[in-house]
């Protein structure tokens, strides 16, 4: 993940939501796209409203020169 993100597994999203403070700005993102979309969708469902999804993957990211820890 990056630096300061906190990292959440799709499966345990719902179950976690209280954890994520609810005026703050998420950025899903994932290997390919597709979980990121999910999460997004998940998060807006429950009234999140500043969510973005990071197209691409993490190698891709990493093969810029993004900070992953």
């Amino acid at each position: 993940h990056f630096p300061g993100a906190k990292h959440l597994f799709l499966g345990d999203l719902t179950k976690q939501m209280h954890d994520i403070p609810d005026k703050s700005h998420v950025t899903t993102f994932c290997g390919s796209g597709k979980r990121a979309t999910i999460a997004a969708s998940l998060l807006k469902k429950h009234d999140f409203k500043h969510i973005e999804i990071c197209f691409g993957s993490m190698a891709a990211c990493q093969a810029i020169g993004c900070p992953i820890v």
